[in-house]
């Protein structure tokens, strides 16, 4: 019942906030894979040859602070055709903030991420994807749009691939989904393989989403 009433308020903030600056579903046929909590070292780059191997484009949201350890991923992610948006500066909850504090970390996130293309990353994911109305009017009116989820398998938990698959099998992809997984943990990597699998299984297709 719970899960029904937040799908169900996302669906009214999806329609109701102009410019689609609230997406948690996607509005075409297709299926949206992204990762969260990067770049990391060791496993953004073996995630991106898993993508390149299963010949799909996904989105990256990153850290500011690990985008700016590692500027070289970031570029990576935009030279191999992946879509990139932010997720705070230290990945603190952005309910948490003052107006000022939460316009200077989604501002100051972008600025680092934006340097590493020709175009300015507006999209941004808040981290847990906790927000608040507060929150969305702030952002939307400085011109950011929030992206939420529609599913994830908790890869986060770091439980191993045969636990990922069974969530897999229990709540497969479905059009219009956007998928949370993460680019920080060594499972996730073996198991886009059966993320994309199920996709494309239902005949649909991955997109990196749209800026």
């Amino acid at each position: 019942m719970i899960e029904m009433l937040r799908s169900l308020a996302k669906n009214i903030l999806q329609m109701a906030i102009p410019g689609r600056a609230f997406v948690w579903r996607l509005s075409y046929a297709g299926v949206g894979i992204t990762f969260d909590d990067g770049p990391h070292p060791d496993y953004t780059p073996l995630v991106l040859n898993a993508l390149d191997a299963l010949n799909i484009k996904a989105t990256f949201f990153f850290i500011g602070e690990q985008a700016l350890l590692y500027p070289e991923l970031v570029r990576e992610v935009l030279k191999r055709g992946h879509a990139l948006g932010g997720h705070s500066m230290h990945h603190k909850e952005l309910p948490l903030m003052t107006p000022k504090e939460l316009l200077d970390d989604l501002r100051s996130t972008s600025d680092i991420l934006s340097q590493a293309g020709d175009r300015r990353c507006m999209m941004f994911r808040p981290p847990r994807g906790r927000f608040n109305w507060r929150t969305l009017k702030i952002a939307c009116g400085a011109g950011f749009k929030l992206v939420h989820w529609s599913v994830t398998y908790s890869d986060y938990r770091c439980e191993g691939v045969d636990a990922l698959r069974v969530r897999l099998k229990m709540r497969p992809p479905r059009s219009g989904d956007i998928i949370l997984l993460h680019d920080n943990n060594p499972f996730t990597i073996e198991f886009l393989a059966d993320v994309v699998k199920a996709v494309r299984a239902r005949g649909l297709t991955c997109a990196a989403l749209g800026a």
